[in-house]
Order: structure tokens, then C-alpha cells, then sequence
């Protein structure tokens, strides 16, 4: 599922400029980079999201900054720095 300003394309225009590809999906680190996630490795988690959203027309993604932690990453094709939202 992707984040989309005009509910056309997976873009959105933030702070910074266009962004592109930023997805809501599960748990897993090493695909959640600029992502958002549910932070479930059941695939299912997924399936209910998309299910319990009936009007698809009135859905509005609020996003807050939070505290997060920092690490480095095992894989440097990624990026060498990790960061992970505290609960």
C-alpha cells in the first residue's frame, strides 16, 4: 500500500520535495527504508489494514515526529545509518 498526496501516484509532496515510494507494509528492517510499517512479520496484517479501511476518499495519514534510535546498518547499500522509532 503506498502513500499518495492526489491518490493518483505513489508520490507526495513533502517539506523537502517530492517523495516518492513511500509504502505501508510490514515488518522487516532491511525493506523499510523511508517506509512505514506495521511492525508485524504476519503477512496477514497487511490483508486486515486494507480491509478495515472502508472510504478510501476520506483516509488522511498523520505523521508526528517521535524520539528515535540510532544504529548502523550490517548492509552499507543501504546506508550506514539506521534509525528506529521508539514505541
Amino acid at each position: 500500500m503506498y502513500i499518495s498526496d492526489k491518490g493518483k501516484y505513489a508520490v507526495i509532496k513533502g517539506v523537502d520535495g517530492k517523495r516518492q515510494g513511500i509504502a505501508i507494509h510490514r515488518f522487516s528492517p532491511a525493506d523499510a527504508v523511508g517506509c512505514l510499517t506495521t511492525v508485524s512479520k504476519d503477512p496477514k496484517t497487511e490483508e486486515v489494514l486494507l480491509k478495515s479501511i472502508k472510504y478510501w476518499n476520506n483516509v488522511k495519514i498523520i505523521l508526528e515526529e517521535r524520539e528515535v534510535e540510532e544504529s548502523n546498518w550490517n548492509d552499507k547499500n543501504i546506508g550506514e545509518t539506521k534509525w528506529t522509532g521508539k514505541l
